[in-house]
Order: C-alpha cells, then sequence, then structure tokens
C-alpha cells in the first residue's frame, strides 16, 4: 500500500483544513495540488535520510525530486513490488524538502508564515501526517530521548517546528510590548487616555490520542487522568 511504500515520507499541513483533501499522498502530478504560498492549504513533503538498513535492502524510493515533485518507486520489500507494482509514480505538492534540510530551513519556510498568521490575528495549524517513523516527532519537536535515558537536553540547531515557534511568538510579543511602551513615554498624558491597551496571553497545551483517550502530558506521569 501506499503507507508501506512511502515509508520515509513526512506530510506536513498548514494552515490546515480537515477536509480538504482525503488522501493527499494519492494527488497524480498532473492535478492542481501545487498551490501558492498565499493559499488556504499549504501541503508540503519532508524526505528524511534512508537508514542503513534501507540502503542495505535497496530500499531508495525516491528519484527525480524537485523544489514541488517527486517520483516514487516501489521498494524491493514492498507488497506493490513484489506484485508487480513496479512503475514509478510522480506526485505534486506545495514544497518538497530534500533529506538534506535542516530544521532552521523548515522553520523558515513552514514555522515562520505559520507565525506570521497568528501575529496578524488569524488561525493556522501545522499537522504532521505519516506513519511510525517517517519522522513527524523529529520535525516537530527535535531529537527525542531514548528510553533509557533520563534527561533530554535538545541543542538549539535541532530544535523542532514547536520549540522555534514558541521563540518567535514570544520575541515578537516582547518586541512590540516594548516598542508600545517606549512610545507610550513619549506621548502626552492627554493623549494616552482612552487609547485601547492591548494584553497578550499565550496558552500553552500538549495532548496525546492514546487507544481513543486523550491525556495532558504536562502534567505528571501519575497525575495524567484520561480527558
Amino acid at each position: 500500500g501506499t503507507t508501506t511504500d512511502t515509508h520515509n515520507l513526512l506530510i506536513d499541513f498548514f494552515p490546515f483544513l480537515s477536509d480538504a483533501m482525503d488522501d493527499p499522498t494519492s494527488v497524480p502530478a498532473s492535478s492542481s495540488a501545487t498551490s501558492k504560498n498565499t493559499d488556504s492549504v499549504q501541503v508540503v513533503v519532508r524526505v528524511r535520510p534512508s537508514t542503513a538498513d534501507e540502503v542495505l535492502k535497496g530500499d531508495s524510493v525516491f528519484s527525480d525530486l524537485s523544489p514541488s515533485s517527486l517520483r516514487i518507486s516501489p521498494p524491493p520489500s514492498s507488497s506493490s513490488f513484489r506484485n508487480g507494482d513496479t512503475a514509478p509514480k510522480e506526485f505534486s505538492f506545495s514544497h518538497v524538502f530534500g533529506e538534506e534540510t535542516t530544521q532552521k530551513k523548515m522553520y523558515e519556510e513552514v514555522g515562520k508564515r505559520t507565525v506570521d498568521r497568528v501575529m496578524e490575528g488569524k488561525s493556522s495549524l501545522i499537522a504532521a501526517y505519516g506513519c511510525s517513523g517517517t519522522g513527524k516527532s523529529f520535525t516537530m519537536i527535535g531529537p527525542t530521548p531514548s528510553s533509557s535515558s533520563s534527561s533530554w537536553t535538545v541543542r538549539p540547531e535541532s530544535e523542532g517546528l514547536i520549540p522555534r515557534i514558541l521563540s518567535d511568538v514570544l520575541a515578537r510579543i516582547d518586541l512590540i510590548t516594548r516598542s508600545n511602551a517606549m512610545r507610550d513615554e513619549d506621548e502626552e498624558e492627554e493623549q494616552k487616555e482612552g487609547k485601547e491597551q492591548y494584553k497578550y496571553i499565550v496558552f500553552v497545551s500538549f495532548l496525546e490520542i492514546w487507544k481513543e483517550q486523550i491525556f495532558d502530558l504536562l502534567k505528571g506521569p501519575g497525575d495524567r487522568p484520561a480527558l
């Protein structure tokens, strides 16, 4: 199936509309999947590097990578290949990021645009889609700790979209607040009266859906009742 064959394919939707596409990986290159940066829905793909095991098996599935399209060939270990379906398929997206793409580049091309919309008072959402091992957590958060690790420290250059977005939002709020404060100091008292004041409030939630139950991950392991 498609999910098995595209084992190192990560798809991000931003801003995301839940019913915009039933299956974005099924859209052929001849369709209008590629959209401009001003469109409501952007569908981007990030290709992670092949693992040593995939290289050994010859499971390299991507070729002819371009900024907005890629060609996928079923790997020898896939059910499609074993059933005789070896023809490559080409797909188009808003943007395709190759395996050399850095976390900083992903933020500049994906996350920053989302922050721009939020600071303009618009709703925006990034959703990562892909099967296990495609790089969703790495792209969204950064390197995750091993099960045996007692601490978790992420280098700034390895941070994913979520910490970078939060840092950018808070930095912009601080800049606006400082700018407004300096402007108010220069104004006469009469000018300040009746002027509308703005307050910025940032709410953060971190939830996990597991076996049809929702857990609040910002609480301790012993304090996580299903919501």
